[in-house]
């Protein structure tokens, strides 16, 4: 389905904030939820959404649905506006708990200068981590970027503002993820003009593999250090025949060290393929040491190209450390039909680990 976020009117000056779906005909919505932040606007002050995100699973539906845009005070004061729905519900019911007079679901930032305040790009990695950002005005200092990071629950971990300290502004545009989960901000600041200022927010410590076996298969190309960035260079395993059904024809073992003992979060990175056709099953497990088993966090079918997912486990973080603070994944390739097909491999371009303290 596609989804889209704005505001609509009907009788001004009742303007609403809007989120809705399609199907893939795109003739009506599906689904729709509309709200009003205040009774009162002015046409620049209305309630509007201004980006959008699906967190997703693995085949590809939809776990939650995030909205950011403004949230409407009175007649000229606008904030951040941030909704989350559950849309593996199918009612797309609103998921945050309630905080202040807002509607449940929602969640309100009002800057230091109490005056407008424009979230405009929003984007989600790992479990339910939220990541906003546009502009804000300041105490005293013009508009200023204004990231926030909220998590699962709504919870707001942090605010981080940044103001050139020269005279003028600087509006936060864009938010994206690098390729190991730092986010970056992008956006202009005044100086001598409007110029490009982008920052780099890496609050998670990455842990590189400090070991990687082959349990079954046949090992062909690549090392240790093939699994650091995704540069092409894989460590790669050509499959063998299963010793019985249900079982794997390449399974790889891979060890990480966590430098944080007690990690508030933790993300499996990985980039992964297989030259398999039709295509194999992939499937990522994390050891449970508290459990003594292995968990299941992601299985998907391969493609030819490579394709990078963030995993996290559920439950407490710990709970994936050994006594050495060690966590252990494996990544399986199951023979892709019925009758055994030769010569394929598994190949993995990066895996890594994020963690936070």
């Amino acid at each position: 389905g596609v989804y889209a976020t704005g505001y609509s009117s009907t009788d001004s000056p009742d303007y609403q904030f809007v989120t809705a779906k399609w199907d893939e005909d795109g003739d009506s919505p599906v689904w729709s939820d509309a709200f009003d932040t205040h009774p009162t606007h002015v046409d620049e002050s209305v309630p509007r959404g201004l980006d959008i995100v699906v967190e997703s699973e693995a085949d590809g539906t939809p776990l939650h649905v995030y909205a950011t845009g403004v949230f409407t005070q009175h007649t000229t004061v606008r904030d951040y506006g941030t909704i989350k729905y559950e849309a593996d519900s199918g009612d797309y019911s609103l998921s945050w708990a309630q905080v202040g007079n807002d509607p449940a679901g929602t969640r309100r930032y009002n800057g230091p200068g109490n005056s407008e305040d424009v979230a405009v790009a929003i984007a989600v990695i790992g479990r339910g981590s939220v990541y906003v950002t546009g502009r804000s005005v300041g105490d005293g200092t013009g508009y200023d970027y204004a990231t926030i990071r909220y998590n699962e629950d709504g919870d707001e971990v942090w605010v981080h503002r940044f103001d050139h300290e020269i005279e003028g502004d600087d509006f936060g545009r864009a938010l994206a993820m690098t390729i190991a989960g730092s986010v970056r901000v992008t956006g202009s600041s005044e100086d001598t003009g409007d110029d490009y200022l982008t920052l780099l927010f890496d609050e998670a410590v990455v842990e590189n593999a400090t070991s990687v076996s082959v349990l079954f298969g046949i090992h062909e190309t690549g090392n240790l250090a093939s699994l650091e960035t995704d540069d092409g260079d894989r460590y790669e395993v050509r499959e063998a025949t299963p010793l019985g059904l249900g079982l794997p024809s390449v399974n790889i073992e891979i060890e990480f060290e966590s430098s944080v003992s007690n990690p508030s979060e933790l993300t499996i990175v990985v980039e992964a393929n297989s030259s398999a056709i039709p295509a194999a099953t992939q499937v990522v497990e994390i050891r449970d040491h508290v459990g003594s088993q292995w968990v299941v966090l992601d299985t998907r079918l391969t493609t030819t190209a490579d394709r990078t997912f963030y995993l996290t486990p559920p439950g407490d973080p710990a709970r994936y450390l050994d006594g050495n603070d060690a966590a252990q994944i494996r990544i399986k390739f199951f023979d892709p039909g019925s009758l055994f097909t030769f010569g394929w491999r598994g190949r993995i371009d990066m895996a890594l680990m994020r963690v936070l303290e």
